[in-house]
């Protein structure tokens, strides 16, 4: 049962129990006055007796606010009683209409983990993504002279590697390099990520072994710029 439904609930019980004892404490007021006027002076008796017809009907009116109220109590009462009852149903599953559902409890089945063949082919996809974003986007002549330059140095202090070509754009360079073998591969990579400032993130791959090595394209990323949301 809900948290609001159930304290509604009560709070009438509260409100109509109030209404209960204020209505009892009016009673005994119409009461307590009638004695009194009985027990005054002849003069006040008389005025007393002319004004017994409003104070029987104040009493009626009392008594009949004293049946409502008593009324809603036990309204609000026996709905407490009720929505307990469906929350103890719900509880153990035994409610009206209440059913556990198909598999309740039983765990879902492990995400099937892709094939190489699917892995190589959402590599080709994101490589060919990644080639449409970098020729789309302008040329920042200055910085890609000079990052250019960077990245030329760092491939002639390597062992194996033959940079085939490097370009880049504002945010994002795209070298061309072909390895001797995978070790050679690796160990550019590693110094790209290291040595090259200003690069935020590094991106390599789809890599093709032909005769003369291993041949890929990597991707650097520029510091301060966001990054593409194609991967």
């Amino acid at each position: 049962m809900p948290s609001n439904t159930r304290h509604g609930a009560r709070w009438a019980v509260w409100a109509a129990g109030a209404v209960i004892l204020g209505t009892i404490g009016g009673v005994a007021a119409v009461h307590a006055h009638a004695s009194s006027a009985k027990k005054a002076s002849p003069e006040a008796v008389e005025g007393a007796a002319d004004s017994s017809g409003a104070f029987d009907g104040r009493e009626s009116a009392v008594l009949a606010r004293l049946e409502v109220a008593s009324a809603r109590l036990e309204n609000a009462t026996a709905r407490i009683d009720n929505l307990e009852r469906e929350v103890a149903a719900l509880k153990t599953g035994q409610g009206p209409g209440v059913r556990a559902p198909a598999g309740a409890g039983a765990r879902p089945p492990p995400t099937p983990r892709p094939s190489p063949a699917e892995l190589d082919d959402e590599s080709r996809r994101r490589a060919e993504r990644l080639s449409d974003y970098f020729d789309a986007e302008p040329r920042d002549a200055k910085w890609a002279a000079d990052y250019e330059g960077q990245i030329a140095s760092l491939a002639k202090k390597g062992n194996g590697v033959d940079l085939t070509n490097v370009s880049c754009r504002t945010s994002v360079c795209r070298i061309e390099v072909t390895n001797t073998n995978e070790a050679t591969r690796i160990a550019f990579l590693n110094e790209v990520q290291m040595s090259l400032a200003g690069a935020s993130a590094v991106y390599h791959g789809p890599e093709t072994a032909g005769s003369n090595g291993i041949s890929s394209v990597v991707h650097v990323f520029r510091a301060g710029y966001p990054m593409p949301d194609i991967m």
